[in-house]
């Protein structure tokens, strides 16, 4: 098992009706190893710290019915990652297509970056899903 970061970055955001604030990669490719880890590009900010923060996937196309775990990471620098500093969903569904969402608690955390991972189990979840990470900052 091995954890692919692929060439994907995050979106600029975009503000609902309600002041929160959604961010969105594109759609990440297919994995060429079943078992490995798929971790998104670094999330550089510190808008979330010291708060609740709705973080995800979302499935556009399936994976193996297996648990597609997805964690969170932490890091000083952005490269060295922390080990998962908390699990935001234990199943993702990733045989079922949709967004799945979990509350992360970063009110004891003050870091500059963040990365979410999906399958950090090492799961076989397959080679033709695709996802897009997702995470949701609440109005300041």
């Amino acid at each position: 098992m091995a954890i692919v970061t692929p060439e994907v970055d995050w979106d600029t955001g975009s503000t609902t009706t309600n002041s929160y604030v959604v961010y969105t990669t594109a759609e990440l490719p297919d994995l060429t190893v079943a078992t490995d880890t798929l971790a998104s590009r670094a999330i550089s900010t510190t808008t979330i710290n010291g708060k609740k923060i709705m973080m995800g996937v979302h499935i556009i196309n399936v994976y193996s019915d297996v648990a597609g775990e997805v964690t969170v990471q932490l890091s000083a620098d952005g490269i060295n990652w922390s080990p998962s500093f908390a699990t935001v969903i234990a199943d993702s569904e990733p045989n079922v297509v949709g967004v799945r969402l979990g509350l992360v608690d970063f009110t004891s955390v003050e870091v500059p970056f963040f990365r979410l991972l999906f399958n950090s189990a090492g799961n076989s979840v397959g080679l033709t899903g695709n996802l897009k990470f997702k995470y949701i900052v609440p109005p300041a």
